[in-house]
């Protein structure tokens, strides 16, 4: 579990909110893990809309399912690992979409992993129909391995 922000790329009012995000990881070996997630962020691809005059506020939220992989590799007193993701995402409309970034894992005291993560996520559909832009996502939490 994870408590993060995300934030839409490359259009000319971007939007942004806090959310969430968890994931069911099968550790296959000691580096890497595959699995389900999900995320949802507040007010991510909110947007004004002026008609006869009027203008009203469109609210949205990001939520995205998917699946991740997780490669990973220890560095020293921490574990870093590349991420990468396919799924669904929606927040105008719905669209299957990708994910690439990193995380950088530690254990605070000793004993608490506490995992930093950046990763962006791109639109596959590139289409008028699915006008989704891009966005960065950011996350910080812990895990329970068993």
């Amino acid at each position: 579990m994870q408590l993060g922000y995300a934030r839409d790329m490359g259009i000319p009012q971007p939007t942004d909110g806090w959310g969430g995000r968890a994931r069911l990881l099968v550790l296959i070996g000691p580096y890497l893990g595959l699995g389900p997630e999900a995320a949802w962020y507040s007010g991510v691809g909110t947007f004004t809309q002026v008609s006869n005059s009027e203008t009203t506020v469109v609210r949205h939220s990001l939520w995205q399912l998917g699946a991740l992989l997780r490669l990973g590799s220890e560095v020293g007193p921490v574990r870093a690992a590349f991420l990468g993701g396919l799924g669904l995402s929606d927040n105008r409309t719905g669209h299957a979409g990708g994910s690439v970034g990193g995380e950088v894992e530690a254990l605070l005291g000793g004993r608490l992993p506490v995992a930093l993560e950046v990763r962006y996520h791109f639109n596959l559909e590139r289409e008028e129909a699915h006008p989704d832009p891009d966005y960065l996502s950011m996350g910080a939490g812990s895990r329970v391995r068993w």
